[in-house]
This record gives C-alpha cells, structure tokens and sequence, in this order.
C-alpha cells in the first residue's frame, strides 16, 4: 500500500510576508529618537523664545528724591495687542509644552531601548509599546503644528510698525 502525500497548501499573508521588513534594531530606534529629540530641542528654542517675549513688558525710570517725572517704557509682544495677542501667547505655550514633551519621551524611550539586552527583549518591548512608540514623533508633529499659528499671526496681523 502506497502512502502519498498530498501537499497542504499555505496561504501566507500579508503580515507575514512584511514582518520581517518591519522589525527595528536597536540602533533604527536610538537613530530615530535621537533624529526626534535634536528636532524637538532646536525648535523648541523658537518656540520657549516666541512664548516667553510675546508677554507686554514695562519697565520704569525711578527716583527716590521724586524730583522728575517717572519715565515709562511699555513693549506689546511683537508688536501685537487684543485678542491677536492671546492667541498668539496661547499658541506660543502649547508649542513650547509639545515640543518639550516630544524631547522628554524620545530621550526616555533611548534609555529604555539602551537597557534592553538583546533583539528579542527589544522585539517584546515595542510591541507591548505599541502606539505609544509613536509619541515622540507625535508631539513633534503637534508643536510643529501649534508653531504655524503664531507664525501666521504675526505676518498677517503685525503691521503696526
């Protein structure tokens, strides 16, 4: 009696023909949290310096023998006032705490990738990761985002000058 077997068939799917693609190393995430982080740090630096100098400023001449008039000098942030104003502080200061926070996780997510011992602890984590790997490019996209809005203020509405 003759014993033939016949073939299964398989059908591969999609997932698994592309997984393989998709495994990061070690070094694919450091590199990319890395890329994030100066990213987030050099912008964050326009946007902390947008939101800290758009708050008016005065500053008085005083005397203590008031012999002269006090001699007042008061400076709208970039030159704007209302509700333009507002917006453009508010705007200033979700940027600032984006990018900051886009800073934050990119740098902690290289510490924890650093303390993994081998691809397969690495493979585990990211995926009980998840989405959550996404966050600092998020943030990132997010401040970028919020940083649009001053900028168009000010070209729109600075023309007090």
């Amino acid at each position: 009696m003759s014993t033939s077997r016949s073939p299964k068939l398989h059908f591969v799917t999609l997932a698994e023909v592309l997984a393989p693609l998709f495994v990061l190393s070690q070094g694919e995430v450091v590199g990319t949290c890395g890329n994030v982080a100066v990213i987030s740090t050099l912008v964050w630096a326009i946007a902390f310096d947008i939101f800290y100098n758009s708050a008016y400023s005065t500053f008085c001449e005083t005397n203590a023998l008031k012999t002269i008039e006090p001699f007042c000098l008061t400076s709208g942030g970039f030159d704007l006032d209302g509700w333009r104003l507002t917006v453009f502080y508010c705007f200033g200061g979700l940027c600032s705490v984006s990018l900051l926070f886009s800073t934050i996780f990119a740098v902690v997510q290289i510490i924890m990738v650093y303390e993994m011992s081998d691809e397969v602890e690495l493979e585990i984590f990211l995926d009980l990761m998840g989405f959550s790997q996404m966050l600092p490019g998020i943030f990132l996209l997010l401040g970028l985002g919020f940083l649009f809005v001053p900028m168009t203020i000010f070209l729109v509405f600075n023309s007090m000058n």
